[in-house]
């Protein structure tokens, strides 16, 4: 299974993650996709220009559970979704030991939603599907695919040197999307 693209739609990576993190929960097929996408497009309505246009800071994946659990079309493919928010510190390698075993115990029922910002990308929100000792890997819907996990810091700061090869993540930016069936 591969994550929907965004393509050419700049800012919009936040919404494709959340659905994203539906697709790769449920395996859904396209039309099913089509189904939460054209949803979330009836919500926001005239907003979605703007969201395609400057992205979201922050996304509200809570909310758009919500507006998904109400439509009548979607309310059977994320029924038994629910995102979870771990408190996590500033110890990438700890956070990382946590999340490979929250990820082997729950198996293909959870994936982690993410915001960072990459040396290569800039800031991106996306998913991380597995971490193994050496690397994490990402269901993105840009063309991250994996990353060094000694090369991922966690930090409260915005800055970042894109000089470097270097990842950042805000731990308070770590949801854990979770399928309870």
């Amino acid at each position: 299974m591969s994550p929907y693209k965004q393509g050419e739609l700049d800012c919009t990576c936040g919404i494709y993650s959340v659905i994203n993190s539906i697709k790769y929960l449920n395996d859904l097929n396209n039309n099913e996709g089509s189904v939460i996408i054209d949803e979330i497009i009836e919500h926001y309505g005239k907003r979605y220009n703007k969201i395609t246009k400057e992205g979201i800071t922050y996304i509200p994946t809570e909310l758009i559970l919500r507006i998904l659990k109400r439509g009548k079309k979607t309310k059977k493919l994320v029924a038994d979704i629910e995102i979870l928010k771990p408190n996590f510190s500033l110890n990438s390698t700890e956070t990382f030991d946590i999340i490979r075993a929250d990820l082997k115990k729950y198996k293909d029922k959870m994936i982690v939603f993410v915001g960072i910002v990459d040396y290569g990308i800039g800031a991106h929100w996306t998913l991380i599907n597995k971490v193994d000792k050496n690397f994490a890997y990402f269901f993105d819907s840009g063309s991250m695919r994996r990353r060094v996990l000694k090369n991922i810091i966690l930090t409260e700061k915005d800055e970042h040197d894109p000089t470097t090869r270097i990842t950042y993540i805000k731990p308070c930016e770590i949801q854990y999307i979770i399928k309870n069936n």
